[in-house]
């Protein structure tokens, strides 16, 4: 959280005597913090009573850097939907798109705001293989206003959970893309924090990421793959897709063993339990 919020919560707890617990979905580093800020949510954060992170490595960052005792509660619990991986096939987008179903879907979830998805949306609009470009996010970002083609779509309809599982699972390969250029401290430490990460594994889908130290693990672990450059997206498209089976076994025995939602939040629901 910013560490304005977080300052206000800890007043707020003081004064009605109530337990706070901080849940960094953003991490503010020193490089675009102020001290004053910086030094306001150390004392915040000491006074909680646990923190909830989205990983291990930013467990240990805060922890560093907050300097929060060795008692301090931290319950890391990744960024992800509830229930084990499965893919239920069917052709959402196929069909709300009236997209042939002998095409596979490359799909960007979230936000359309980064200049990568303008040039990844004006790649799709000359591709003539196999692919189609599908974005799904709550409203269309000037940038793509122009770009929506025969290969690239945008779906701005706002999904339930069990929804979007849907329409996930109707794409073979998820795609995200970060900013390498003005890459800030908490980028570095993404990783698991990656929300459209977490949704592409719930759904079974191989991953095509920017290719980042925090996402490295991806390739070493048969995941996906990890590009520098948008251009060579479709080549790792065309790597997965020749061997789809064990890409997709391994992102299922990967999120059910290392980012399953349910089997991480045991713990914290017991201590909500003592309060």
């Amino acid at each position: 959280m910013p560490q304005w919020d977080l300052y206000y919560a800890g007043k707020v707890a003081g004064l009605l005597k109530i337990p706070l617990i901080c849940l960094h979905d953003e991490i503010f580093t020193s490089k675009n913090a102020t001290e004053f800020w910086r030094r306001r949510e150390k004392d915040a954060h000491q006074k909680a009573c646990a923190t909830i992170e989205l990983s291990e490595e930013r467990a240990d960052y805060v922890r560093r850097e907050n300097e929060l005792g060795p008692d301090h509660k931290i319950f890391v619990i990744p960024n992800a939907p509830a229930g084990t991986s499965e893919r239920l096939k069917n052709f959402y987008y196929h069909e709300a798109f009236d997209i042939p179903r002998d095409k596979i879907l490359l799909l960007h979830l979230g936000s359309t705001r980064s200049p990568k998805t303008r040039h990844l949306a004006n790649l799709a609009k000359g591709w003539d293989g196999p692919y189609v470009l599908v974005f799904q996010c709550r409203a269309t970002h000037y940038i793509l206003k122009d770009l929506q083609a025969k290969h690239v779509h945008c779906n701005r309809s706002v999904l339930p959970n069990s929804g979007l599982n849907r329409a996930v699972s109707s794409a073979s390969i998820g795609i995200g893309l970060y900013d390498t250029d003005n890459i800030k401290g908490g980028d570095l430490m993404m990783g698991y924090a990656s929300s459209k990460l977490g949704v592409y594994f719930r759904n079974g889908l191989p991953v095509i990421f920017t290719d980042q130290e925090c996402f490295r693990f991806i390739e070493r672990h048969g995941l996906g793959i990890c590009v520098s450059d948008i251009r060579q997206i479709p080549a790792a498209a065309d790597k997965i897709m020749a061997r789809y089976d064990f890409y997709a076994k391994n992102v299922k025995a990967y999120f059910n063993e290392k980012l399953n939602f349910d089997l991480y939040t045991k713990p914290l629901v017991e201590l909500l339990k003592s309060f």
